[in-house]
């Protein structure tokens, strides 16, 4: 068993790596390079400003270069500025020079994140293991099939859809629910 594990262990890096390359290359096959695609909201930008996007990402260094410091900034836990709010999303919060202290996007969003998630997986167990024993119980009968049936359509429809109709079901239809603001 210690073998197998060491075994598995030290193919983990090499998988790692695989992963890593066919990310970031992925990521260079994409049309366009980001900082013209950044610099297409504004039909003013300059040639020298779209230059400067690329030097800030990093697009005019040839692309080993790139990957090295990209898979550097993985590693760091560094993702970059976000798009929405021109910030680095970082994990932890800081103290800023006046003394007062800023949480990170990342800090700030995980408890209601993990709230969510781990709310999901409560309703989903709370169904799910009685369904499951109530289909084993009644094998090949009405009730059986019926939850096979239901299993069926639930994994065939699409969960960003789903989540739309329930969040316009119980929360506009029938206002039971609030579909945005967590927080006053």
């Amino acid at each position: 068993m210690l073998k197998y594990t060491i075994k598995r262990v030290l193919w983990m890096m090499p998988m790692l790596i695989s992963i890593s390359l066919i990310s970031f290359f992925i990521m260079h096959l994409a049309p366009g390079d980001i900082a013209n695609n950044e610099a297409s909201f504004n039909p003013k930008t300059s040639e020298e400003s779209r230059q400067k996007l690329r030097e800030l990402y990093n697009l005019d260094k040839p692309i080993i270069v790139q990957y090295r410091l990209w898979l550097k900034r993985m590693a760091q836990l560094d993702f970059g500025n976000s798009f929405a709010s021109h910030q680095k999303p970082v994990f932890l919060g800081k103290t800023n020079e006046d003394g007062s202290y800023t949480k990170g996007m990342i800090q700030e969003a995980l408890p209601i994140t993990l709230m969510i998630n781990l709310l999901g997986l409560t309703i989903s167990l709370t169904l799910a293991i009685p369904l499951g024993i109530l289909a084993a119980r009644k094998y090949q009968q009405w009730q059986d099939k019926s939850i096979t049936l239901f299993n069926f359509i639930g994994f065939s429809i699409p969960g960003f859809w789903l989540s739309l109709l329930l969040m316009y079901w119980l929360g506009v239809v029938n206002n039971w629910l609030p579909i945005s603001g967590l927080h006053s």
